[in-house]
């Protein structure tokens, strides 16, 4: 990750903790896409861990995509144009 030329603080951290409980930012190729997107993902659980299984309905993730990095403001896929290989996650893109 030392390759990476981070546009923000921010980013860099929030990268760092994808797939974990909690806030991350990743790229990954969804199906059906040319290019690789950016996403914003919100984990009430790490992802590997189990659902609870108390019967009620609970969202373990959410997920949105972004152009614009959310601590700086600047256009992601100008800024990481080179980089985006290093910054895929497509094993944290939630489908469906």
């Amino acid at each position: 990750m030392s390759d990476i030329r981070w546009c923000c603080a921010g980013f860099n951290a929030n990268f760092l903790t994808a797939g974990e409980r909690g806030v991350g930012v990743f790229a990954a190729m969804p199906p059906g896409h040319e290019r690789p997107m950016f996403f914003l993902q919100f984990r009430a659980l790490d992802a590997d861990a189990p659902p609870p299984r108390d019967g009620e309905a609970f969202t373990a993730a959410v997920q949105l995509g972004l152009r614009f990095c959310p601590w700086c403001g600047r256009n992601l896929r100008k800024w990481y144009l080179r980089s985006i290989p290093l910054l895929r996650r497509d094993d944290l893109f939630l489908s469906g």
